[in-house]
């Protein structure tokens, strides 16, 4: 469904659209797990697929269209390394919120980042459609920076900071 409709509408419109309907799901999702019938359970179970799978193939979609591919070689590894940290904290994070506040009602949190994600996509996408962002560390004079300073550099782009939002 995803090949399909990328083709036709910009990349940002689709994010927003999938993000739409996951925020229906999960939110339908957290109502019904509230009656008796277990098989809410399974479909908590499939769409804790699609949590997982959709958001990451809208993120690198994205991230795509917003680097060209000498930026994209220099720069995704460091990303991709973000998000992997990213998910080693909420791995520890996730036992405390749910004993604290129920595990259905993490579907309530899950639906709150989904949000997030939609809505820095659209100020990402609206901002990369404004005119080029800065250009890279050492790119204006040519110098090659020290590796600290180049990644400190690095978090001062846009696009990174975009892609961190997200």
């Amino acid at each position: 469904a995803f090949g399909a409709v990328a083709g036709r509408i910009p990349i940002h419109r689709l994010i927003i659209r999938a993000c739409v309907i996951l925020l229906i799901l999960v939110l339908g999702l957290r109502v019904a797990l509230e009656s008796d019938w277990g098989g809410f359970r399974i479909a908590a179970y499939v769409l804790s697929d699609l949590l997982v799978n959709i958001p990451m193939l809208l993120f690198w979609s994205f991230a795509a269209l917003a680097f060209n591919p000498r930026e994209a070689k220099r720069l995704f590894g460091f990303i991709g390394a973000g998000g992997t940290a990213a998910c080693i904290l909420a791995g520890f994070v996730v036992r405390p919120l749910a004993s604290q506040f129920g595990t259905p009602n993490l579907l309530i949190l899950v639906a709150l980042l989904i949000a997030g994600f939609m809505v820095s996509v659209a100020r990402v996408s609206k901002s990369e459609a404004s005119g080029p962002t800065s250009a890279t560390p050492g790119s204006r004079t040519g110098k090659r920076p020290s590796h600290l300073s180049y990644y400190i550099g690095l978090l001062k782009t846009a696009q990174i900071r975009g892609m961190g939002l997200l």
